[in-house]
């Protein structure tokens, strides 16, 4: 016999992931309804926001609400195709069946941390070189991607606001590129902050909000909007801070 109960929780836990993940909110929506009704209940409705999921359904003639709260935000674009085609698969597995995919998914194992690192910097090393830059330019690039992602990872772990921590990282990649280039290393300081402050640029932020917004979640879009603004804000000051305080030690720009 259907569970209403579990049913609703495996459907919740399911978009929470999602949007933990990066989803767009019409997936997130589309995905808890198609579970539920494909484990057997006879309505399903939800309004997903950035910080929270309202999820009801209808089983017996009896209702059945269920919320959660979206504390943690990142990208793992593989979660969201894997809960995407799990929702597809449902109508043919068992609340017990699901559950047990669902959880699998839920603890696969992600990339480890020298692999995350090494692509970071990768990453910083190929936008220098999309900027202009020469590969003396990106290897220093890769080298400070590499320092701020795991700045980044680390002030994660610790619980700091995704604000400072991104303003920390900023500062932290624009000190660093002036202090090299001063101590005897010879490539362009503006190429490689540039390249490596991309690592910081919320752009899936930035699509999602585009897109729900196309999409008429208007209050998402906004949300995901100025998530986005306030995350530009503080790679700008990060960056401001970086060179002031290069400059209050006495370092020359340019």
């Amino acid at each position: 016999m259907a569970n209403p109960d579990k049913i609703l929780t495996l459907a919740t836990e399911a978009g929470k992931t999602l949007l933990e993940c990066g989803a767009e909110t019409y997936r997130v929506e589309d995905t808890i309804c198609r579970i539920c009704k494909s484990l057997h209940m006879e309505e399903a409705e939800s309004i997903c926001l950035p910080t929270g999921i309202f999820v009801t359904a209808m089983m017996d003639g009896k209702s059945y609400t269920k919320i959660a709260r979206i504390t943690n935000r990142s990208t793992n674009l593989n979660k969201v195709d894997l809960l995407n085609q799990l929702s597809r698969d449902a109508d043919v597995l068992s609340e017990d069946k699901f559950e047990e995919k669902l959880n699998e998914i839920l603890h696969e194992k992600t990339y480890s941390n020298a692999l995350d690192l090494f692509f970071a910097g990768f990453s910083a090393f190929g936008f220098v070189l999309l900027f202009g830059g020469i590969p003396t330019d990106g290897i220093f690039a890769f080298l400070i991607g590499m320092l701020v992602r795991f700045l980044d990872k680390t002030l994660s772990k610790l619980k700091i606001n995704a604000f400072f921590s991104v303003a920390i990282c900023a500062a932290t990649l624009t000190f660093l590129a002036f202090l090299l280039s001063n101590i005897g290393f010879h490539f362009s300081t503006d190429i490689v902050i540039i390249g490596s402050i991309m690592l910081l640029v919320p752009g899936l932020a930035i699509t999602n909000a585009v897109r729900d917004s196309i999409a008429g979640d208007l209050i998402s879009g906004l949300a995901r909007g100025a998530e986005a603004l306030l995350v530009a804000i503080a790679v700008a000051l990060g960056n401001g801070a970086g060179m002031m305080l290069w400059i209050w030690m006495g370092g020359m720009i340019g």
